[in-house]
């Protein structure tokens, strides 16, 4: 069974529930004793401690450890996913990866070199493969309190390269503890395609002291063919927290994956029935046998004292790929394929100082390196990136109206760009990418910018009843970005300007009736000197037509030029956006959510490439309902929707090889619903705190969709989760 609908139909349902909603706000507001509601402290929570998404005019905030899904939660994404502003691009939503050249998820349209994430303030990512790669299993779910979505590029405490916004990971805060008796969690899920899940976490402590041990396997078959994933996870962190407010923490993290590469399944070769169709120009030449194995270790600390004049605070994050290859048979010999290591180093120094009473100002430095070893083969250490800024960021609620918060970012960046590389195919001239006199092994470059931000909103309940609970908010802030490319890959690749430009954001937030809450955030980029992936139309392109495919090799092309123009800058590129998010109660045990996002990119010049800025989804929607029958029974529907678009994608094939594949995927539009159950079976204050079972269908309808890259999802599966406290 299909069922099918349309942005139409669905934006019309969004316009219908404002009008209702709307009327009823109006009747509400005629009664002038009614009780004024402060929008930033507004808190959306439904009865059995439920929390769903909270919005501001300046971010949305998901309390994890609450937060209820019509699915179980495998990590971090899976929650992210929930929030129209997130385009989920994975190759399979059973296993989240990321991989060479892919960003398993999109920010306002913007991949992860277009926005920054965080944990506790301090940005993480690595310079790993083809491009700049988050592994989201490194962000321990299990300590994460909340997630702040914050869209735009308004704050000057992030860097200037958070065009499309910051995914901020809050975790969770150390409390003074009564008793030295640990808190024990465990979580257990199985699913189709033998896929399980096993959590538990250990928390206790005695007074201020604090501490946590975590645990998550997770194994899956795959719904794709050769989709074998097994990951291991340890956590743990210390810390302590003073009467006074003081405290300092440290957390470390360990993962280890090994996964098969997803391989083709073409009925018009190797092909078996019993797993999804998967074409040669969607999988290329990926051998059924190849597999890589992963580790990466990260250590984070923060420490926060106040002091009569504010509130200092440091954070620090260092995370390092300790392994990497990938394995594969070739011509019946095992062959190991090592990729480069990769560190990233980055700490931020902050005070916060309070004025007086609703102003504050905040001074701070950050920094941030990058480690890469060029060639796997050698022990090479290059520091491919390193950023050095500071800024301040002033906080004024002027009047009781107006707020403002303006801030200024200078930022230093200095990039050594790989010149010479030892691997065949890729052009090198005696090694060298880049002839110069006398030969370097890498580039140097430096580049600096001054970035003022500025966001203010203005209450508009004081000029009508019926106005009440109503802001207006804009933002006006400029970004820079450098290097929004592979930051491994050689030199000549690296001849281009860096980006930059000014945001625009106009934001309506509005409590319509109750608890029910409307943010309407109308966006406009202006984005200058915009790099664009010119593999496919370089004059000196690296990609040739070998047997219908576009196949990476410097044959042919002008000694020293091979690959010169696989990036551009485009003059200008402006990007217009409309995100609404809707949520709260429209009865005590019914909640809901909405959240849509458009998104329009348009490039007026004559590089083919520009064209190609449509690779997203223009209309996205995501909808959820979450009905309580019964006091321990939550029944729980969530639907997405995406609009119809073409993904462009990168692939080396073999993986290690240096052999890259140019691949265009069309995708259809899709609908998808997903429906759970959730029964808590016991509460008490003995031995078990609280007992409880989840029933889940996942794709409810059986759609048959695409997410990204040709790449089937999964079709309609069950699951079973149980979880228990101790």
């Amino acid at each position: 069974m299909k069922f099918h609908t349309t942005p139409l139909l669905a934006t019309a349902v969004v316009v219908l529930l404002l009008l209702v909603a709307g009327a009823q706000a109006a009747d509400d507001g005629q009664n002038a004793n009614s009780k004024r509601v402060k929008l930033k402290d507004v808190t959306v929570t439904a009865p059995g401690n439920h929390s769903m998404p909270i919005s501001d005019p300046e971010k949305t905030v998901i309390d994890v450890e609450d937060y209820e899904k019509a699915a179980p939660v495998h990590n971090v994404v899976d929650i992210l996913k929930d929030s129209a502003l997130v385009d989920f691009r994975g190759k399979s939503d059973i296993d989240v990866r990321s991989e060479r050249g892919e960003s398993p998820i999109l920010l306002r349209g913007f991949d992860v070199r277009r926005y920054v994430n965080a944990v506790d303030g301090v940005t993480f990512d690595q310079p790993l493969h083809f491009g700049q790669v988050v592994d989201y299993s490194l962000v321990p779910l299990d300590q994460i309190a909340s997630v702040e979505i914050i869209p735009g590029a308004h704050s000057a405490r992030y860097s200037g390269k958070a065009m499309g916004g910051v995914i901020n990971f809050k975790t969770k805060p150390l409390t003074r503890k009564k008793t030295v008796k640990p808190d024990i969690k465990l979580r257990s899920s199985i699913g189709e395609y033998a896929t399980y899940d096993n959590r538990a976490v250990l928390e206790s402590g005695y007074e201020g002291f604090n501490m946590a041990a975590t645990y998550h396997r997770y194994t899956t078959n795959g719904y794709l063919r050769h989709g074998d994933a097994v990951m291991d996870s340890y956590g743990w962190m210390l810390g302590y927290t003073f009467t006074s407010g003081a405290y300092f923490k440290y957390m470390g993290n360990y993962v280890e994956k090994d996964r098969e590469s997803y391989a083709k399944n073409d009925p018009s070769g190797d092909y078996d029935p019993a797993y999804p169709e998967v074409t040669s120009s969607t999988a290329g030449d990926i051998a059924d046998d190849s597999k890589y194995h992963l580790e990466n270790t990260s250590h984070r600390f923060s420490y926060l004292q106040p002091t009569p004049i504010g509130d200092f605070s440091f954070g620090l994050s260092y995370i390092e790929k300790d392994k990497h290859y990938s394995t594969s048979l070739d011509d019946g010999q095992l062959v190991v394929n090592p990729n480069s290591a990769g560190k990233n180093l980055a700490f931020n120094i902050q005070d916060e100082i309070r004025l007086f009473n609703a102003h504050t100002v905040v001074l701070g430095f950050d920094f941030l390196e990058y480690y890469v070893s060029f060639d796997p083969r050698e022990d090479d250490d290059n520091r491919v990136r390193s950023s050095r800024s500071g800024f301040i960021e002033d906080n004024w609620q002027i009047t009781d109206r107006l707020s403002v918060r303006a801030g200024l970012r200078y930022e230093e960046v200095s990039l050594s760009i790989n010149n010479y590389s030892t691997i065949t195919g890729w052009g090198s001239v005696e090694g060298y990418q880049v002839t110069l006199d006398p030969p370097q092994r890498y580039i140097e470059k430096d580049f600096d910018q001054w970035m003022p931000k500025f966001f203010a909103t203005y209450q508009l309940g004081d000029h009508a009843a019926w106005l009440r609970d109503t802001s207006i908010s804009a933002g006006v802030s400029k970004f820079w970005n450098v290097a929004p490319y592979c930051l491994v890959c050689p030199g000549r690749y690296a001849q281009v300007e860096p980006e930059h430009g000014i945001n625009y954001d106009l934001i309506f937030n509005r409590r319509l009736w109750q608890n029910i809450n409307l943010k309407v955030d109308f966006s406009y980029y202006e984005i200058k000197d915009y790099v664009a992936d010119n593999w496919d139309y370089g004059q000196y392109s690296m990609f040739q037509m070998r047997d219908g495919r576009k196949v990476f090799t410097g044959e042919g092309l002008p000694e020293g030029l091979e690959g010169s123009d696989m990036y551009i800058n485009l003059d200008e590129v402006t990007r217009q956006g409309v995100e609404v998010e809707l949520n709260g109660n429209l009865l005590d045990p019914l909640s809901f959510y909405i959240s849509y996002a458009f998104q329009d990119y348009e490039y007026d010049g004559s590089e083919p490439a520009g064209m190609e800025l449509g690779d997203v989804a223009k209309h996205r929607i995501s909808a959820g309902l979450r009905y309580r029958p019964f006091e321990k029974t939550v029944v729980m529907l969530d639907y997405k929707y995406q609009d119809e678009q073409i993904a462009h994608d990168i692939a080396e094939i073999p993986e290690g090889s240096g052999n890259y594949v140019s691949i265009d995927n069309p995708m259809s539009a899709y609908n998808v619903f997903d429906l759970g159950v959730r029964q808590l079976l016991f509460k008490g204050k003995n031995l078990i705190k609280d007992l409880s079972l989840g029933l889940y269908v996942k794709n409810l309808f059986n759609e048959a969709y695409e997410n990204s890259r040709g790449y089937p999802m999964t079709d309609q599966s069950f699951s079973a989760e149980v979880s228990f406290r101790f």
